[in-house]
Order: C-alpha cells, then structure tokens, then sequence
C-alpha cells in the first residue's frame, strides 16, 4: 500500500463542466424534452440546438434542429432530425468513439500523476457524460500494487469501481437511457394499483406484475419531472404502496434484479414525503434476504438515521454485520437490542430470532468476549418511572 494515493476529481473541468448550465431554464427544458443525457451528448460534440418542436398528445419532442460544428462543414445550414434519430446518433457516435478497439485502455495498477492524468485514465468522454446520470465521479483510489478504483457516487448510495467497470456503467446507463427514451411515456393507473393489491394478498404474483410492470417508470418520471409534488398524499400513498406490491410479486417469482430496482424508485419517493425510513429498510431487508449484505448494511444504517423504529432496525443490522464477519459490530447492535428487550415499553424479552443471533455471536465471539464484557458490563438505562399523583380528595361538605 506504499505510495498509495486518493486523487480527488471534484473540481475538475470533466466534472464541473454542466454547473453553469444546469441551473439555466433553457437547459432543463432541453432536458426535459430530449433527456439530459443527449443534451450533454450533443453540448460535447459540439452541436447547437436551434429548436425543438414539440409533439402536443405527449411532453417529449418529436423534431429537433440543429447544426454542427462548422469546422466539420463549413457550407452545411441546420439540420432536422426526428428526436428519435437525433437521440440514436449521438449514441452510436459516443459508443463508437469510445468502444475498447480505439479508445485507450485505463492501466492494470499503478498511481497517475496528478489529477489531469487521472482523469484520462478514467476517460475524459466518461467522466463528462456520467455527470448527466446523476453521478458524482469523486476520488481516485490508487496504488502501485492493486487496480486503480473510483469513488462514485449517486445520490445515497457510493460504491468504489474499477475504471473498466466505470466505463462500462457509463455505457450501460447510456444504453438503458435510450431505451426508456424510444418507449412510450407510462402512464399512471390509481385503480390497477388497487386492483394488483388485492391480487397479492390472494398470492397472484404474476397478475400482479402484469398490472404494475411500468409503475418504476412512471414513479421515476414524476420524480425527475417534478410532478409528485402536485400529487395529493393519498396518490402518492398509493404509488408507494403499489411499488411494495410489485417488489414483493417480483420477488416471489425470483426476479430479483427488477424487485430492487422497483424498491430503489420507492425509496425516491418516499425519501420526499418523510417515510424514506421505512422503505430504506424493506429495501435492506430485500437486499440481505437475497445474500447482498455488504449492501444491506447500509440501508439499515440510513433506516435508522431517519428515525425506523431502533429495535427492528438494529436487529437486522446486527445479522447482516454477522453474515459479513463483523461480528463485534453485529454483538454491539445486539446488545441494544437486548436492552430494549427490558425495558417496559418493549415488555416480553428478547424474541425467539433475536435470542437465536445473541447466541451465535457470543459462541462466535468465545471466552475472549465473556471476559470483556466480565470486566465492563453493559450499562443499562434503568426504566422510566412515571408517577401519577392523584388530587387530594377534599373535605365533604358539613
């Protein structure tokens, strides 16, 4: 780990280069009509939007003009495009500018010098396009010894890439942008959520997809647009509710994949409307039930950050620590827990599945932890003692 270095990329240009465009309305009208990621693609070739025309029967546009740069041409007068077409070249100039054939592959290991050459090896292209995604491309981590890896991070969630994987996400988001472009706008069905509930309840898992398939995008679209805060709290109570019904269908039909990504979109909802605990912690519960621990740990930890009731959220967080070896952490969870457990608002003891891990942590954790905890004794808060003084009875009257 000699001569390890983190190289942070938060100020530079490729990842700075849309703060003074976004904040402006024309650019986030752009955007809404083409998709940010096209906008940025064509900014980054070089082309000028000169106009858009819009459809009426649907919010995206139907035609775009344009015009290159004039080095390119300098005879050539505005080009018209549907937004369709407009959209597929510029991904296919990007995908092709880019493919592994012609653009230089990022080094197995070792330390750039200075942050410009960091930034090439991730790929100034990748770098500037990822920032219309949402992403926030922030350190890179390097050393001599090991691959080079990225800090990237997207709203709550932050994971460490290698730079190939960087690209190819980047790539990925690309292609499932121009994908959800070329669909029809979703629409949103109150009643097929009501229905697809009760479809649930009577175990019809595939009845129930068939119904919800498009409520992720549609959610995401209000998200994005704008629109869920003109929405009464009742609809997008049950936008919710509907995203929980599809997840769980997903899930019990093994689409494990979907099921997540379906609780991701209600977690965006409802981190807006203050029930962002309770769904950060279903989706952790999704997560560690399919094995993604490392994942999970940090769903809990934001479930109880937003205030998830303490004693559930602990306890699933102590199992995930312990799936993961961290069993000291996992104990330390466990040990709240066991003192809620005792207290008078949480009367009956530790539960059956609670007891169950407070034994296999101590039986992991052997004679060493005994003799700690013999020699510093967890100190519980005695229970509140509430008195109720009664008025004193007064004299009857003589």
């Amino acid at each position: 780990m000699n001569g390890g270095q983190d190289i942070s990329l938060l100020e530079h240009p490729a990842v700075r280069w849309l703060d003074e465009l976004l904040p402006t309305e024309e650019f986030g009208r752009l955007c809404d009509l083409l998709g940010a990621p096209f906008v940025a693609l064509s900014a980054m070739a070089g082309a000028e939007i000169v106009s858009v025309d819009v459809e009426p029967r649907t919010s995206r546009a139907s035609a775009v003009h344009f015009t290159l740069p004039q080095h390119a041409d300098p005879k050539q007068k505005v080009q018209r495009f549907s937004a369709q077409e407009f959209r597929q070249r510029l991904v296919q100039a990007f995908l092709a500018e880019t493919h592994e054939d012609r653009f230089p592959s990022p080094p197995d290991r070792g330390v750039p010098e200075g942050v410009e050459r960091a930034v090439e090896w991730l790929g100034e292209p990748f770098v500037r396009l990822s920032v219309s995604f949402g992403l926030s491309v922030e350190t890179l981590c390097a050393t001599p010894e090991d691959a080079p890896r990225v800090l990237v991070r997207s709203g709550e969630m932050s994971e460490h890439l290698r730079l190939t994987d960087f690209r190819t996400l980047v790539q990925d988001c690309l292609k499932g942008q121009l994908q959800h472009w070329q669909t029809p706008e979703p629409t949103l069905d109150l009643e097929a959520i009501t229905s697809a509930q009760l479809d649930l309840a009577r175990g019809d898992h595939a009845s129930v997809v068939a119904k919800l398939q498009t409520l992720p995008n549609v959610g995401l679209m209000l998200v994005r647009s704008h629109q869920l805060e003109q929405l009464p709290p009742s609809a997008t109570g049950l936008i919710l509710g509907g995203l929980r019904s599809l997840a769980r269908a997903l899930n019990q039909l093994d689409r494990i994949q979907e099921s997540l990504d379906a609780m991701r979109v209600a977690v965006q909802i409802a981190s807006t409307t203050g029930a962002g605990a309770e769904f950060f912690h279903e989706l952790g519960e999704l997560t560690s039930g399919h094995g993604r621990h490392g994942e999970a740990i940090g769903y809990f930890r934001r479930a109880l950050s937003l205030g998830h009731p303490r004693r559930q959220a602990l306890f699933h967080l102590a199992k995930s620590f312990h799936a993961t070896d961290r069993h000291v952490a996992a104990m330390a969870c466990m040990e709240e827990v066991q003192s809620h457990a005792v207290r008078p608002s949480d009367r009956g003891g530790m539960s059956p599945d609670e007891q169950a891990l407070m034994t296999s942590l101590k039986d992991t954790l052997g004679l060493p932890w005994a003799e700690f905890r013999g020699a510093h004794p967890v100190e519980v808060d005695p229970p509140t003692v509430i008195e109720t003084h009664r008025p004193k009875s007064r004299p009857s009257p003589t």
